[in-house]
Formats: C-alpha cells, sequence, structure tokens
C-alpha cells in the first residue's frame, strides 16, 4: 500500500486524485450518518436534530403525563404579533414545552430528506403551523388536497411572528 502511494503521490495528492478521494471519503461519511438519524428517527430542525418516535402510529396521547392545552393557534400567534417588539422573545419562549391539539386547514407540504415532510396548516391569512412528520407513518399526505381538515397534536417548539413550530406531531387527516 505505502509502495502504491509513494509511486502515485503526484496525481493523488494533486487537483483531481485528491479532490476524488475527499469527495468519496465525505460521502461514505454523509451517508453513514444520514443511516444512523434515520435508524435513530432523528429529525432535522434546520441546523437542530430531534430524535422522536417513528414507530408510533397509534391515537394521539400526550406523553409523559403532559395535559392538552386548551389554548389556539390564533390566540399565540396573536400574543407574539400585539408584543411590544423588545418582548417579544419573552412572549414566544412562554409558550415552549406546551403541548396541544389544534384542527387546521391543510395549506402545503415539502418534502425533505429521509422520508420527512414538512407539512403547513392554515390558521388565518399569513398565520401558519408548521411541523415535521414522516410520510410512512401518514402517507396519505401525499394526496391530502389544500383545505383538508387535519388535526395536529404536538409540542411547541418555537413560535414568531406568523408561525407555530410543532414537534412531536401526531396527525389525525379528516374526511371531505
Amino acid at each position: 500500500m505505502l509502495e502504491w502511494l509513494v509511486s502515485n503521490k503526484s496525481w493523488l495528492f494533486d487537483g483531481v486524485g485528491g479532490s476524488t478521494a475527499l469527495l468519496a471519503i465525505s460521502g461514505l461519511v454523509r451517508w453513514i450518518w444520514r443511516r444512523r438519524r434515520k435508524s435513530e428517527g432523528t429529525v432535522r430542525y434546520g441546523t437542530r436534530y430531534e430524535t422522536v418516535d417513528v414507530g408510533f402510529v397509534g391515537p394521539v396521547v400526550p406523553t409523559g403525563g403532559a395535559r392538552i392545552s386548551s389554548i389556539t393557534a390564533k390566540e399565540v400567534l396573536n400574543a407574539v404579533d400585539d408584543a411590544p417588539p423588545l418582548q417579544r422573545k419573552s412572549i414566544e419562549n412562554s409558550y415552549k414545552g406546551i403541548t396541544v391539539e389544534w384542527k387546521a386547514p391543510f395549506f402545503h407540504a415539502d418534502e425533505e430528506d429521509d422520508d420527512l415532510v414538512r407539512v403547513m396548516l392554515s390558521v388565518a391569512p399569513g398565520k401558519f403551523i408548521t411541523f415535521s412528520v414522516f410520510l410512512k407513518i401518514y402517507p396519505e399526505l401525499k394526496v391530502v388536497r389544500e383545505g383538508r381538515s387535519i388535526t395536529v397534536m404536538g409540542r411547541i417548539q418555537r413560535c414568531s411572528s406568523g408561525r407555530v413550530y410543532l414537534d412531536s406531531a401526531q396527525l389525525t387527516i379528516h374526511p371531505k
């Protein structure tokens, strides 16, 4: 192996050879990383990774004794929007971790990597509930049309002007 490296050092460490080796190594590392995340049920939220239970497909039940809050998505979004600018971050943080169950019309969905779908439900014009779920758990999302009622239960991960982001989302897609 060492002899081969010495005899091929000029092309290996110059340009194409080095780039090819680096590309192959980074591709292998990325492939291993994605497989590990997928097998663990890890979900990407922006630049952060969280582990979720991907095997659960039963009825929606809050975990850890959490109760479902009666607050509505409109109330959360209005509280954030109506807050003075320097108090918004504090108001946004006060909703983190609250378990909610909301029914709203389907607005949009985008496929992400690893069978993950980012779903948006419309609360009001320009105001949305956003969450990610696995397509293998909710394959009916492939054919859901805008306006279809969906009930989502999850925990508020964060909120901002016009958006509430949920994690640990579980869905009920209602008939027309």
